[in-house]
């Protein structure tokens, strides 16, 4: 049926931190490229800060570490995906046994980071998809 269609192909919107979110950010491109198929207009990661608990007036470069914020990069993946995607997200950045790729950037504002809808508390099967993604 078109909605059981639908419901399979359903975006799940989530964020990554691990470092500087220009590296990330490649990283979860190309992943949207390589996994997803995905080019130009259709690739949806973009850089933005989140995990602050300080969110009044405007967040950027010079003040989000002030914050408590990190630096992230917001996706979509398709949720029949998110294993695939996610794995290939980790291998990644994380690929020197656990470590980031990032090696440079230091501090809270480059600290890992993974947002998921209703946060860890609501969203159970999606952490466990990211928990098993680390190998």
């Amino acid at each position: 049926s078109s909605c059981l269609a639908a419901a399979r192909s359903e975006d799940i919107e989530m964020y990554i931190g691990a470092g500087c979110f220009w590296h990330v950010q490649k990283v979860v491109n190309m992943a949207e490229e390589i996994v997803l198929g995905r080019s130009g207009p259709d690739i949806t990661g973009f850089t933005g800060y989140a995990g602050g608990r300080d969110s009044k007036g405007e967040i950027c470069y010079t003040n989000y570490g002030g914050k408590g914020q990190t630096e992230v990069v917001v996706f979509r993946v398709p949720r029949e995906r998110v294993s695939e995607f996610a794995k290939a997200l980790w291998s990644g950045l994380f690929e020197n046994h656990g470590e980031r790729q990032d090696g440079t950037n230091r501090g809270g504002e480059y600290r890992a980071a993974l947002g998921l809808p209703g946060g860890a508390s609501g969203a159970a099967e999606l952490l466990e998809i990211w928990g098993r993604a680390q190998g």
